[in-house]
């Protein structure tokens, strides 16, 4: 028998909770896209560690508990990085806190260095044992376990068809299954498709089992292009099932030394370091130019990074007119800020009546 309940009016109702305040819910999938270099696992690490510390994440609030790393992509190799982004948190920490021992401030992390095999032919009974054990090793330190990020989906399905909806669902039964017996979120670290506006890679089931999603893009640099450390990073929140989309936190990476290597040479890595948002692209623009661009930035976050339908974009740009104008009036201010948005390569429309904002590549 499947688990039911009653509804009656005004019956009493909970708000959702949160991990990371309006970012990533305390119980529920997660998933954390961008392209190679963009800086996915800096952003995860900082996460995790704003997590273990109870410190705000980008000033959201957190809740402190424990976390358990699967680096399935970068094993041992994400430990310096670790480190190196404690160190830098570590003195946040001890500005809202004072000063204390990492080991008791916060709680436990515990990182797992070989990849899990969820595809069909796997043992993803190893995955949930593994997460078992964290879980009882962390409450007998006195904490629980929040947060499992899995770094990356690619690496953990074991040569699983990403395109594939059944093996897509196969993996994520064990994450969703741990996300029920523990009550914790579950981040996943993913890459995009072909081209950087068109959500995330593989299976949409993927997109559709997860309730957050959130976009990672280094603005004006997509595909192989260098991504420097001091560029400006976005993530964007594109869905949230409980909550609004649009959020955006904007950093740039920091280059830390760790050591030397064994030639003496410096040997480096990044932690994450906040930034101001870059100037608004739509400042000088004429009102109804501008109320477009709106229009069709709230119309791509509904449809979860996706291209939004013209129509809808309309309906949007007609509503922000407000009433007053007559429909002539709407149709004509509609027809010359699409036109003016087109000629100036600041929207694309596709010929089944689709719209989007094309990539810095599109606009060249």
């Amino acid at each position: 028998m499947l688990r039911s309940v009653d509804y009656s009016t005004g019956s009493a109702h909970s708000p959702p909770s949160w991990l990371v305040k309006y970012v990533l819910p305390a119980r529920g999938l997660g998933m954390l896209y961008g392209e190679s270099s963009a800086g996915k696992t800096f952003l995860a690490i900082h996460t995790s560690l704003c997590v273990a510390w109870g410190v705000p994440f980008f000033g959201r609030k957190t809740k402190r508990g424990g976390v358990l790393y699967i680096a399935a992509e970068g094993g041992s190799s994400v430990l310096p990085r670790i480190e190196s982004a404690e160190k830098a948190l570590g003195i946040a920490a001890d500005n809202l806190t004072g000063p204390c021992d990492p080991s008791i401030c916060r709680a436990p992390i515990r990182i797992v260095t070989e990849a899990p095999n969820l595809s069909r032919d796997g043992d993803p009974m190893r995955l949930i044992q593994t997460i078992r054990k964290a879980a009882a090793d962390f409450e007998r330190q006195g904490s629980r376990l929040a947060l499992v990020v899995v770094d990356t989906w690619h690496a953990a399905l074991g040569g699983a068809d990403e395109n594939s909806a059944a093996d897509a669902g196969h993996a994520l039964k064990p994450l969703k299954d741990a996300v029920e017996e523990f009550r914790l979120c579950t981040l996943i670290l993913h890459h995009p498709g072909k081209g950087a506006e068109r959500g995330a890679r593989g299976s949409s089931s993927l997109l559709a089992a997860v309730d957050t999603s959130i976009e990672l893009h280094v603005p004006g640099c997509v595909g192989q292009g260098a991504k420097t450390a001091d560029m400006t990073r976005r993530a964007t929140v594109i869905k949230q099932r409980d909550g609004s989309v649009g959020d955006a936190l904007h950093y740039r990476l920091r280059i830390v030394t760790i050591g030397n290597d064994e030639d003496g040479d410096p040997w480096t890595t990044c932690t994450v370091q906040w930034c101001e948002p870059p100037e608004d692209s739509t400042e000088g623009l004429r009102d109804n130019d501008r109320m477009l661009l709106e229009a069709v930035s709230a119309s791509l976050a509904d449809a979860c990074g996706e291209r939004a339908k013209l129509g809808t974009v309309r309906l949007r740009f007609f509503n922000s007119l407000g009433a007053g104008r007559t429909d002539d009036a709407q149709r004509q201010a509609w027809s010359r800020a699409l036109k003016a948005a087109r000629k100036a390569g600041r929207v694309a429309i596709g010929n089944d009546d689709e719209i989007w904002i094309p990539s810095p590549i599109e606009q060249a």
